[in-house]
């Protein structure tokens, strides 16, 4: 990667006091992909977001990314920003080697975007599969290794509903069950342990309100759906009498 360009806008109180409430809710980018070739985990795009975008859009903040391709070199622009109107953004671009076709484009692009966003964030995340991007395995180790976190890492098992329950309170588990079905996502307990990590750092800190606004919104639309049908009751009666009598 190289020519990489940073540039604020006139005023950045507000935005950095809101990253600095940001960094301290976000929990880590778990290693939950596969790199067949060299037989390796690695943190996926997805991962990365998910241990960034919740802390930061409680904290009023926006991530943005743009990618460009010019003469073989992808060049990504990652702005983040803040409702007070402040914001930063950087520029940073990698040539994409070997055959450019839709597959080596797409991979570079993903690489840049988690290795800029966790890098600007300040996620703590694992070495991946750069090599599909650069065309070889990266030698070096991954810095994560020799990092010692503050926290305990989430635990390695799968929780129970009943764990789940109790460490959700005053949440309803069912209420948290719906929510995922009607997300397309797993039960709770058939998330992988790290996932599960992730829903209870999600619940911590905008997950709850999330939650609470789902279920009003499904009560309220129950509500608009029954209200017809009970209208509609008493004419029907109506007209059965009315067809008695005749």
């Amino acid at each position: 990667m190289y020519n990489t360009n940073v540039f604020y806008s006139d005023s950045c109180a507000e935005l950095f006091g809101a990253l600095a409430k940001a960094q301290g809710m976000m929990g880590r980018a778990f290693k939950d992909a596969n790199n067949p070739a060299f037989r390796t985990k690695y943190t996926s795009l997805a991962s990365v977001l998910e241990a960034i975008l919740p802390a930061y859009n409680a904290s009023g903040l926006c991530v943005l990314q743009h990618p460009v391709l010019a003469e073989d070199v992808i060049h990504m622009t990652t702005l983040i920003t803040h409702e007070s109107g402040q914001w930063m953004k950087s520029i940073c671009s990698m040539p994409v080697s070997g055959k450019k076709d839709a597959h080596a484009v797409g991979s570079a692009i993903s690489y840049l975007r988690r290795y800029t966003l966790a890098s600007i964030c300040g996620v703590i995340q694992s070495d991946d599969d750069g090599n599909d991007a650069s065309g070889a395995a990266s030698s070096s180790p991954s810095p994560v290794l020799a990092f010692t976190p503050r926290a305990a890492p989430p635990a390695a098992r799968q929780m129970t509903d009943a764990e789940i329950a109790e460490a959700i309170a005053p949440i309803e588990l069912d209420a948290l069950k719906l929510y995922c079905e009607a997300h397309n996502k797993p039960a709770p307990a058939d998330m992988p342990a790290h996932q599960q990590a992730q829903m209870l750092s999600w619940l911590k800190t905008v997950g709850a309100a999330t939650i609470e606004q789902f279920l009003s919104q499904r009560l309220a639309s129950l509500a608009s759906h029954a209200a017809p049908i009970e209208a509609e009751e008493p004419k029907t009666r109506r007209a059965r009498k009315s067809g008695g009598e005749a």
